[in-house]
């Protein structure tokens, strides 16, 4: 038998249908609120859809950077830019660390993202990011991921895109 998942109100996402016969394998709260929470299809681990939290704002100068990139028409991201994000997508921006394939920003159903497309250098493993504005301020950020060893990640990427096209915001 099938089993769909449906993920409500995690942050301002207000429902969201993960993929056929991905369940859930890991969620970590702190005080009451979900900060991570991964979903993998049935026989795999190393395949994920990752719902993460980091439970602290940004800085309000990276937020102003980060609305005002969120605001451009859009586009794939200048170096300027990419500067100006460094501390929404953290770690992905240490080159020693992440090898940055895109990154850019996208609508997902009416709401723009910052979208970041690499691999992780440590573990050969591919992250499509999407880091989205949770309230205006552009220092509170949510973001979705979808990961994958890199031999696997075109093969699963259309199931991760629908499920994140499938999200109706708050």
């Amino acid at each position: 038998m099938t089993k769909q998942e449906i993920v409500k109100n995690q942050g301002q996402i207000k429902h969201l249908t993960v993929p056929l016969d991905w369940r859930e394998i890991k969620s970590h709260e702190i005080g009451g609120s979900q900060y991570i929470r991964e979903f993998a299809p049935a026989d795999r681990d190393d395949i994920k859809l990752i719902f993460y939290y980091r439970g602290k704002r940004v800085d309000q100068e990276s937020g102003e950077n980060f609305l005002k990139v969120l605001a451009l028409p859009e586009h794939e991201l200048s170096q300027d830019e990419r500067q100006r994000v460094e501390w929404i997508i953290r770690n992905a921006s240490e080159p020693d660390w992440f090898a940055t394939r895109s990154l850019r920003t996208e609508h997902v159903n009416k709401k723009k993202s910052l979208v970041m497309e690499g691999t992780w250098l440590a573990d050969n493993s591919v992250d499509l990011g999407l880091f989205f504005d949770t309230d205006k301020t552009g220092t509170a950020i949510q973001e979705i991921h979808y990961t994958a060893p890199e031999a696997d990640y075109q093969a699963f990427l259309p199931i991760a895109v629908s499920a994140i096209k499938s999200i109706v915001w708050k």
